[in-house]
Order: structure tokens, then sequence, then C-alpha cells
């Protein structure tokens, strides 16, 4: 008999590949988007998922939920029961600078890293890829993955428990978080790469979308390379020339390996 899964709320560094209704949210290929309790839409690791009455959990194609027992039952037979899927919450951007700081997992190595939620498998490749379930198996293909209690089955492509059978999921590559980026001063802090770190007013720091920018005194804003911050005008300036100044956003704390 397997558990069931609970729905995740994560967000998103694989590619977008399936658009929720709400045009709002995006899922990563072979799952289905599934309506939460608060009326948004998160994703079920499972491609043509059936979603549970719940808003909560999914179920595997021609299986039905059974959310009392916590449990998906098969049509084709009643005793093979398998676990509800959690369904994670994906954002259409592709890249979230707070994911970084809070919900992510850190790959051995830490130079990979995966949202919460999602395992980090070696790819055969030697790089780390990122398996949409939580304490999933890796395969030892180094090409699929399985959910928790079941098995990779590589003769039938599917992950087994008993005479259960599923179909498998592919490990996604990481494409965004592959590498920190720029640490800002101290190493507590990072900027994505073709950004400048500059100081907060809080002494945090700050990411200015600029490459190696001017930090402007005021410890809130930033202007590009070679021109000179008017704070009392809220402009950048080059000799005559102007323009608007940035605002910069937090920086993203490094997550500590482990």
């Amino acid at each position: 008999m397997m558990l069931w899964f609970v729905l995740l709320v994560i967000p998103c560094v694989f590619g977008a590949g399936i658009v929720c209704p709400d045009g709002k949210t995006t899922c990563p290929d072979k799952t289905t988007c599934c309506q939460l309790p608060n009326g948004d839409y998160g994703c079920c690791p499972s491609p043509n998922a059936v979603c549970c009455s719940d808003h909560i959990h999914c179920c595997p194609e021609n299986t039905t939920c059974d959310v009392r027992a916590g449990m998906c039952i098969q049509s084709s037979n009643e005793n093979a029961q398998l676990l509800l899927f959690k369904i994670m919450t994906v954002p259409l951007s592709t890249f979230s600078h707070k994911a970084l700081a809070v919900n992510s997992v850190v790959c051995p190595g830490g130079q990979s890293q995966c949202p919460d939620g999602s395992t980090c498998c070696e790819l055969q490749s030697g790089a780390w890829g990122c398996c949409p379930l939580p304490n999933a198996v890796c395969c030892k293909d180094h090409l699929h993955c399985c959910p928790q209690g079941t098995e990779c089955d590589l003769q039938s492509e599917t992950c087994s428990q008993g005479p259960s059978n599923i179909t498998w999921f592919k490990n996604q590559e990481v494409k965004v978080h592959t590498t920190i980026g720029i640490v800002c001063p101290g190493g507590q802090y990072q900027c994505p790469s073709g950004m400048t770190c500059c100081m907060l007013s809080s002494g945090a720091w700050g990411c200015c979308p600029f490459a190696q920018a001017v930090c402007c005194a005021d410890h809130v804003h930033c202007c590009p390379n070679g021109m000179k911050c008017d704070i009392s005008q809220g402009q950048c300036l080059r000799k005559t020339k102007s323009i608007r100044w940035q605002k910069k956003f937090a920086g993203i704390p490094l997550v500590p390996e482990v």
C-alpha cells in the first residue's frame, strides 16, 4: 500500500511547459494543473492526473481519489492503492529572487539547487538535476525518478510497489540556479550574474540590475557604469546626459550547504 502525497507550494526552476487556466501559473512538462484551496493553480507531478476534490491532493491517470483514506484507487483493480501526490505551485516567472533564499534544496557540491519539495538526482552527465517529488528515489539510469516508497522498474519504465505501477518521472536539468552567481562581500548574500552588489540602508546587500554599477550614497539606488548618482534629482548623470536611476532589490541570502 502506498502513502499519499500532499500539495507543495514551491517556486520553479524548471523550464516552463504547461500554462494553467489562470494564465499566471505554469507547470513543468508531464505534470498537470490542479486548483488549490485558495483558487490558485498548482502542479500535480503526474501527467493527465486526476485532481482530488479537496484541492490539496491529486492522483495518477486512470485512478480515483479516496480522500478519506488518503489513497489513489486504480479503476482496474480496487485492491491496488497508490499514494496521493502533492501539488506544487509554480509562478510563471522563470526566476524568483526570493526563491533562492528560502525555498530551495542545495545539491551535493553546493553548485546546483532544486525547489523545496523536490529531490536532487544525478544526471548521466554527472551534473545534478531535479526530480519534482520530495524524498524521491533516483533511478539508476540517471534519467528518471520515482515517488518515495516505490522502486524504479527500468525494464517496464515505471515506478512499482507490489502489484501497482505508475508512470515514472524524468529528472529536470537545473537551468537557472546551476551557479551561485555573484557573491557579495561578507559571503552571506548573492546576486545574479551580470548585476552588482550594493549595500542597502539596512546594512544588508542588495542587487543592482547593472553590471559594474555605481552604488548611490543613499543606499537605495544605483546607476550604470560610467555614470554618477544625482540624488537630489533622482537621476543618473553622464556629463549632459541623464537617465532614470534604478532601485535595488534585496540580495539573496546564500543557502548553507547541508
